[in-house]
């Protein structure tokens, strides 16, 4: 199988259970400029926005200083600079965060529980890249144990 690269101009991750907190009300985005590589790759402090699970609505929002974006270059990537305007600008509007919301349910449905989904933004459609099984969420109980780790079951 050839798998064809999605020209992403946003891309990001979605939990369906938020991995700080465990909570499954909640769904978390990370999202950042361009190709997916530069956000998955922890190289850019992405956008973060929380959102209820069963509304889509944004709950909170941080917009970060997005300082670099991964781009197709030659055949394969590059990292370059995201231009002044756009570093601080909003990845996402909360139509596309709810779009998202309601994809993450659809696969975390599918899949039996939680999931993390990688997905990218392009032409105004949404693509997923990938989708597994969230396998550990730290304790749903909101304390400061957070990092201890438990299976979902």
């Amino acid at each position: 199988m050839i798998q064809r690269l999605v020209p992403a101009e946003a891309s990001g991750v979605l939990f369906t259970a938020d991995p700080a907190s465990g909570r499954r009300d909640r769904i978390v985005v990370n999202a950042g400029w361009g190709l997916g590589e530069a956000v998955a790759g922890g190289l850019v402090t992405a956008d973060v926005l929380v959102a209820d699970a069963v509304t889509g609505r944004v709950v909170t929002r941080r917009i970060a200083d997005k300082q670099v974006m991964t781009v197709p270059a030659g055949g394969g990537t590059a990292q370059v600079p995201v231009p002044r305007s756009r570093r601080r600008a909003p990845v996402l509007g909360d139509r596309a965060v709810t779009g998202l919301v309601r994809l993450g349910r659809r696969i975390e449905a599918l899949q039996g529980g939680p999931v993390d989904v990688e997905w990218a933004l392009a032409g105004g459609r949404l693509y997923v890249v990938q989708a597994r099984p969230v396998t550990a969420i730290a304790g749903g109980d909101g304390s400061a144990g957070g990092m201890e780790r438990q299976p979902v079951r």
